[in-house]
């Protein structure tokens, strides 16, 4: 998911009161204490800014406060409350019957015209949602039908309605009412969010309240969950996870589905040679930062290695070849090491982020990979990558991206590399990779559908827009009293349906 749209810093800001009811904050330890037994508490290193669904979709749903049209379930299957059946009648067209089961918080029914009302707004003011098959329009022909009309053609509207923006909501005045099952009862923008069960979701009466507090200092976290103050602690760091297992505390390791990168400014005159991308590439060593994660997978392709759609492209590591293409474009060691051309040193700015500690750690390793090769390396760890763009001064950002969230390919391709995509911060521009674009949207067979998403990797691998470093694998700490409780698919449901049911 991308990040770009929220605020990281965790800041001393004021309290925003919902106008809901329930709102109240505990004053002296008892009831603090009473408060702990009557709620799970989540710890995480961040939490909403907001309650926008234009802006806050992915964290909202992450919260357990949205829901996507259609979700993942554990097994990775799509599934929807929403939508009954999806008819592909021609190239552009779809049509839905809605299922009028589900209700939103207020206890009104989210039939047809109360999904049209949501994805409308979305489409119409949120561009990331134009992705895969560009602007989509959404017109209720009764109460449990839906024409879905969209500006390019897509083979996958169930997925398409489960991209992160695509988060089902009403407006009620200046209040945002969701569907999720959680409620959210007082915000403390990126610090505190305190949640209580939406009454009208399947199961509620099961659920306790729940309170997700932000923490920028594992240390800190660490300290609570070890006394019993946090039930849940997700995503931590594989350093986080072994001192919890040496300690005795359960621990749960899930494949992430995310992708670690870094994404490389073309733009800036120093990375425009395709020689200069090919020679950081092969100066990488990436079995140094397995080693360092205690875990993961060498990438092949853009996605994780669970899906079949990734691509093969073995990696390289060879700084003698590196350092070559360095020498043959001018690019001479000194006495002291370092790298000059023209006088100019050989140095790179690049950008982290500080909420990702696996990639700040990655960050330190590829400095110490680079500078013996004779490049400077400047790491900057920043609370939010939102301005990182072209234009910026950074040559490389290191990034985190779930590429495949509904297990679909074309989101992210679409997203991240197509000429005009919404996510294609440093305008990257391939006419063959808009081309294949187009033919994935247009083909149904599956198999072949795989093999477009392979090709549009291998020309991207090789292009180097990005240079692929990690396929993670993520690490929480599950308290004793949240049973089996399960995370799947990165940080896309830390609170999800199943918090305290059945356990």
């Amino acid at each position: 998911m991308n990040r770009k749209l929220l605020k990281f810093i965790v800041l001393c800001s004021a309290s925003v009161s919902l106008l809901l009811t329930g709102c109240q904050a505990g004053g002296d330890s008892n009831n603090q204490d009473q408060a702990s037994q009557d709620s799970y508490q989540v710890g995480q290193t961040l939490v909403t800014s907001d309650l926008d669904p234009l802006k806050s979709s992915w964290s909202l749903a992450s919260h357990g406060v949205a829901e996507y049209v259609y979700q993942q379930d554990p097994e990775g299957n799509l599934y929807s409350r929403y939508i009954d059946e999806l008819d592909h009648v021609d190239a552009n067209t779809w049509q839905a019957t809605t299922k009028n089961e589900a209700k939103f918080a207020d206890g009104s029914l989210v039939d047809a015209p109360a999904l049209a009302a949501c994805l409308n707004e979305i489409q119409e003011k949120n561009p990331l949602a134009n992705a895969t098959a560009g602007k989509i329009t959404f017109t209720a022909d009764s109460d449990d039908q839906l024409t879905i009309q969209t500006e390019r053609p897509t083979q996958v509207m169930d997925s398409v309605l489960g991209e992160w923006t695509n988060v089902v909501y009403k407006r009620d005045g200046d209040q945002v009412i969701y569907s999720g099952p959680y409620q959210a009862k007082n915000l403390q923008s990126e610090e505190k969010l305190d949640l209580e069960p939406n009454p009208n979701y399947p199961d509620s009466d099961q659920r306790k309240n729940v309170t997700i507090t932000a923490f920028n200092d594992e240390a800190a976290m660490k300290s609570a969950f070890q006394s019993g103050e946090l039930d849940l602690v997700a995503p931590i760091s594989p350093n986080l996870k072994e001192q919890l297992d040496k300690s005795g505390e359960k621990t749960q390791s899930y494949d992430a589905g995310y992708q670690y990168f870094a994404l490389v400014n073309s733009q800036r005159p120093l990375l425009k040679e395709a020689k200069m991308r090919e020679a950081l590439d092969l100066a990488l060593n990436r079995e140094d930062y397995l080693q360092a994660l205690k875990g993961g997978r060498l990438p092949s392709g853009l996605f994780a290695a669970i899906y079949s759609f990734n691509a093969d492209v073995p990696l390289e590591h060879d700084t003698a070849k590196a350092e070559a293409l360095l020498d043959d474009m001018g690019w001479k060691k000194n006495d002291q090491g370092q790298r000059e051309k023209d006088g100019q040193a050989l140095e790179l700015n690049v950008a982290t982020l500080s909420f990702r500690q696996d990639l700040v750690t990655i960050g330190q390793i590829l400095s110490s990979q680079l500078n013996p090769l004779g490049i400077k390396v400047n790491v900057q760890a920043l609370d939010s990558a939102e301005d990182v763009k072209t234009g910026s001064p950074y040559d490389l950002l290191l990034y985190s991206q779930h590429t495949a969230p509904t297990g679909e390919p074309s989101y992210f391709l679409n997203q991240f590399f197509r000429s005009d995509g919404a996510d294609n911060r440093f305008d990257y521009s391939n006419p063959a990779v808009d081309q294949a674009l187009d033919q994935l949207g247009q083909e149904a067979d599956p198999q072949k559908r795989d093999e477009i998403a392979q090709s549009i990797q291998e020309t991207v691998i090789n292009d180097r827009p990005v240079l692929r470093l990690v396929d993670p694998e993520w690490h929480a700490g599950i308290g004793a009293d949240l049973g089996d409780y399960q995370l799947y698919c990165g940080d896309y449901y830390i609170v999800n349906p199943s918090l305290g049911v059945n356990k």
